[in-house]
């Protein structure tokens, strides 16, 4: 009752904790689509949508059932505001970081669902120069990059350059390689997957 007199109150950042320990007190169909409707109000479309879906997967819950033409519209917002990236390349076992956090390994699973907006991409691994890049994520579009990590600097060999000359015929130089190359593929249209 809190959480609903502080959003009715347009104080959606005060009420999410209200709603946050209803649903972990008692997880039925009814605290998860409040949870998803605060999350919404706040502009955190992933974790709105997964609350309000996992709701509206019970039509019979009394509830549920007086409220589905309202959840089903927010559902539809939250969805039109979520897009995806899909992050590809090598070495295997790469760390993929989003905005600070990681995501998972080269090669990801599946394409990750973000809120639109800004999203800072990092690549590291062992070994490897990172890779750093930045997409601006659509509602309901989809955007692809690539990376190839260079191995860091390496010395061929260890050799001394004789004072006042160059080195000797047959040495090896330190050499550097560059850092991975980056590809990007612009955003294209796609179709929402089916929640879980």
């Amino acid at each position: 009752r809190k959480g609903v007199q502080l959003r009715i109150q347009g104080k959606p950042e005060r009420a999410l904790p209200f709603f946050e320990k209803a649903y972990q007190t008692s997880r039925t169909p009814r605290t998860a689509a409040q949870l998803g409707l605060v999350e919404l109000d706040l502009g955190y479309y992933v974790e709105a949508e997964r609350y309000l879906t996992e709701g509206l997967a019970a039509p019979d819950h009394p509830w549920i059932a007086k409220n589905k033409a309202t959840l089903r519209r927010q559902l539809t917002t939250a969805k039109a505001n979520i897009g995806e990236v899909v992050v590809t390349g090598t070495p295997a076992g790469a760390e993929v970081w989003l905005n600070g956090n990681l995501a998972g390994r080269i090669p990801l699973a599946a394409p990750i669902r973000l809120a639109k907006g800004r999203v800072d991409i990092r690549l590291r691994s062992p070994g490897y120069e990172p890779a750093e890049d930045s997409a601006n994520i659509a509602g309901g579009k989809r955007e692809q990059r690539s990376y190839a990590l260079s191995p860091t600097s390496v010395a061929a060999s260890q050799t001394t350059t004789p004072v006042g000359g160059t080195p000797s015929a047959g040495t090896a130089t330190a050499i550097s390689l560059a850092p991975g190359a980056v590809s990007s593929v612009g955003a294209g249209a796609w179709s929402a997957p089916a929640t879980t």
